[in-house]
């Protein structure tokens, strides 16, 4: 086991991350095709997700130091001017940015402007954006008020495009998180940040794979021979958390954190415990919400292991969707579940 010393390295490894076993419980082809296949799919975010990578790039990368912050912004950064609004226009430029995007190859364009910016205008408008509006009086628009937010974002491929609003949240929320009651005492310790690890998983079969893990914080307790596991989450309304933990399979990553963390103390941290992951959940809001620590307790790692249903709705584990992803790959099958191949096409609805 390897521990990666810089993001850029970490990224070039070629190993299974949490977000594609996540992606293949919920479309196995595309995983086939970005996993097996090395389909490279451009990096679209929307603004919640942008404002998470401020905050985490000011907790984790600049471990919560104002001036270190502002000297380095423009590492991953780059400030549009104006202020980015909700007016449609804007919406306008990103899905014109989206299309663009899916038309490149390396540096170069594909497709022609005309043909970018008509299918733009279909999107923006399957959304009811523009109702009723002519193609004309959309190029008009953009051209007036989205043509120099767009050119920022082409002038800046591979960086995320922010405005000042974004960055004063970003402080507003990363300035909760350090000052709080509730979360200071995590932060004013010697926490490890953003640790890149590259191991094994060894499934019941005996399948080895090799995985990677980019760990948010971990905590090192050499008192009680104890690891604290962290991640740091920025979420619309975090009192309800266990929404956003269900649907996007925070659990997953909960799962396979721990096993990382396990097997690095193994090597590293010899004798010490893991304890199971605690999530660190900001509010993004006007309601300016006190952040939460939401902590996954044993039964939940278990759960999260082994699959579990909730509210008649069932849930994949960790090591059920691996041994599924070796299955796929050992009978060549992407398109169809190992349950349904068994089973010769043929479920039982089981409705309940």
């Amino acid at each position: 086991m390897i521990k990666v010393g810089k993001e850029t390295a970490y990224r070039k490894i070629k190993a299974l991350n949490q977000s594609m076993i996540k992606l293949f419980d919920t479309d196995p082809v595309k995983f086939f095709e970005q996993f097996k296949m090395g389909k490279k799919i451009k990096d679209k975010k929307s603004t919640a997700l942008q404002l998470g990578d401020l905050v985490d790039f000011y907790i984790l990368e600049c471990q919560g130091d104002e001036e270190e912050f502002e000297r380095r912004l423009d590492e991953k950064f780059s400030l549009f001017q104006g202020k980015k609004t909700t007016a449609q226009v804007f919406t306008l430029a990103d899905t014109l940015f989206d299309v663009t995007l899916e038309n490149m190859d390396g540096d170069e364009i594909k497709v022609s402007f005309s043909a970018r910016f008509t299918e733009a205008c279909k999107r923006v408008k399957e959304t009811g954006r523009y109702s009723g509006r002519s193609e004309d009086f959309m190029l008009k628009d953009f051209n007036d008020n989205g043509y120099i937010y767009f050119k920022n974002l082409m002038d800046n491929l591979g960086k995320t495009v922010i405005d000042e609003y974004m960055i004063s949240k970003a402080r507003r929320i990363c300035t909760g998180l350090l000052n709080d009651s509730f979360t200071s005492g995590i932060f004013s310790q010697d926490l490890q940040r953003k640790v890149p690890i590259e191991w094994k998983y060894v499934t019941k079969e005996g399948h080895k794979i090799n995985c990677k893990s980019e760990i948010d914080l971990f905590l090192v307790d050499d008192e009680n021979k104890k690891l604290y596991l962290y991640d740091l989450k920025t979420t619309y309304d975090n009192e309800e958390f266990m929404l956003g933990y269900l649907k996007n399979g925070y659990y997953i990553q909960a799962a396979f954190y721990y096993i990382a963390l396990t097997n690095f103390a193994q090597e590293h941290y010899p004798g010490y415990e893991v304890v199971p992951m605690q999530f660190i959940v900001a509010d993004t809001s006007s309601n300016n919400r006190r952040p939460i620590i939401y902590k996954t307790t044993e039964e939940d790692l278990k759960r999260a292991m082994e699959g579990f249903t909730l509210c008649n709705s069932s849930y994949r584990g960790l090591v059920p969707l691996v041994e599924d992803i070796c299955w796929a790959e050992e009978n060549d099958k992407w398109n169809v579940s190992r349950e349904t191949y068994t089973n010769n096409g043929v479920v039982k609805l089981n409705l309940n």
